[in-house]
């Protein structure tokens, strides 16, 4: 019915998949955060002191470009970079056909 490599894909996503599931149960009781004491710090600290700390008037926009500066700079990098292996990848296909 499976082939060697369909059996060992088929086991490697199984272990995915257990994987996944494992940590999605294990950490459940993060999913409601915004009842936990440390979000709401965080929270109450963003919108009382976004204007001081960044000159910025709109809240999202103190969190989004200063506070999580560098996240979303990687967040930028890494979809680029997966749009250039998109574009080599597709590429190098043709090239071979």
């Amino acid at each position: 019915m499976f082939s060697k490599i369909n059996k060992r894909n088929f086991v490697l996503g199984l272990l995915m998949l257990i994987f996944v599931a494992f940590v999605l149960i294990s950490n459940r009781q993060n999913w409601f955060a915004g009842s936990y004491p440390v979000s709401s710090f965080v929270k109450d600290y963003y919108v009382q002191n976004s204007v001081a700390d960044t000159g910025a008037e709109n809240s999202v926009t103190a969190i989004y470009l200063d506070y999580r500066l560098f996240d979303t700079l990687f967040e930028t990098m890494l979809l680029f970079v997966s749009v250039i292996a998109v574009f080599y990848f597709s590429r190098h296909e043709r090239s071979q056909e």
